[in-house]
């Protein structure tokens, strides 16, 4: 098993169950190409309008009976036509009188008399006949050939079948180590190929592809782990974008919740105040009123202001935050402020 020559190293993979339907197309396909090609042939020898007289003498044919015996040349000339029998002699070198025997154009001899003597014995017969040129027995020759390749068509199918079969048990059940498993699939399958093909034109290429695929399964087992880890961890930050999105957003809603009441808040907390403001200045501008009161008017609205302020500061830090978040979401590097809550 050792003496394989290179043959099909230069496959990276294994066959698999995507691989049938074209392979087998392929094989249909040529066999498809073969039936034509002999059709087209036939027509062709058919068809050639050469017409060559031939004879031949002493052709022994028989035993000769009452059903009939055809001549050999009328078997395997192409375009066999207007057989003519001369003479015939029995075994005896007796001339036998056409009486005992009849023949026609396509070469079919049967005794048709009354003397017993001559049925079911051989005939040594020279005939005369018309057939086809070189152009036609050539053409049927072709035809023969292709004709022996079509049985071919149903092995290969079988083979390459086989060999699809064999690459996805190895793909699924390869056992790593001193590869005891292997060897005896391997065995076991050059076993029935050789008995399907005792010539081994097609078990030996496919049995060192088999080998090869052995060979390289290691390799390829552990891309396989390789991309099953890639595909885990792509899918692990998946789930981790999503969870962090969502915390965002809910985060954000709160915060959007949150500035809106503190505004509303610091709105009317401050509304009065603005409005004292408003009426001192007003009065302040019109001189109606005295210095006394315009002072404790504005002693009373700056504590309305200093309670206000700190619902201003808060509502600025609220508006820190939520710009910072933003800059976060859009750049992850960037990281937490004290600001933040």
């Amino acid at each position: 098993m050792k003496q394989h020559n290179n043959f099909f190293v230069s496959r990276k993979k294994a066959l698999t169950l995507g691989d049938a339907f074209p392979a087998v197309l392929t094989v249909l396909m040529v066999g498809i190409l073969l039936v034509a090609s002999m059709f087209l042939i036939g027509e062709f020898s058919n068809s050639v309008t050469e017409d060559v007289s031939d004879s031949v003498v002493n052709e022994t044919i028989g035993p000769v009976t009452e059903l009939g015996v055809a001549l050999i040349n009328s078997t395997n000339t192409c375009n066999f036509a207007n057989s003519n029998v001369v003479t015939a002699i029995n075994g005896s070198f007796f001339v036998i009188d056409p009486a005992n025997f009849t023949s026609t154009s396509g070469g079919v001899i049967a005794f048709t008399g009354d003397d017993l003597t001559y049925n079911n014995t051989e005939y040594n017969v020279t005939h005369t006949f018309r057939r086809g040129g070189t152009v036609c027995q050539s053409a049927e020759d072709l035809s023969g050939r292709f004709g022996n390749t079509v049985p071919l068509i149903g092995l290969i199918l079988i083979i390459v079948m086989i060999a699809i079969v064999i690459g996805v048990l190895v793909s699924s059940f390869f056992v790593q180590g001193k590869g005891r498993v292997s060897n005896l699939i391997k065995e076991v399958v050059y076993y029935f190929l050789t008995q399907i093909d005792r010539s081994g034109i097609l078990v030996n290429p496919l049995f060192l592809f088999l080998d090869n695929i052995f060979k390289k399964h290691s390799h390829t087992n552990h891309m396989v782990k390789t991309l099953d880890a890639l595909r885990r961890e792509n899918r692990k930050l998946k789930r981790i974008e999503r969870v962090r999105v969502r915390k965002a957003a809910r985060r954000s809603e709160i915060t959007e919740e949150r500035a809106r009441l503190l505004r509303d808040n610091l709105r009317l907390r401050a509304a009065p105040a603005i409005r004292v403001f408003k009426r001192i200045t007003k009065g302040i501008k019109s001189g109606v009123r005295g210095v006394k009161e315009v002072k404790r008017k504005l002693r009373k609205t700056g504590q309305q202001f200093q309670e206000a302020l700190p619902q201003q500061t808060r509502l600025r830090r609220v508006r820190k935050v939520r710009r910072i978040r933003k800059r976060r979401d859009i750049d992850p590097c960037i990281q937490r402020t004290r600001d933040e809550p």
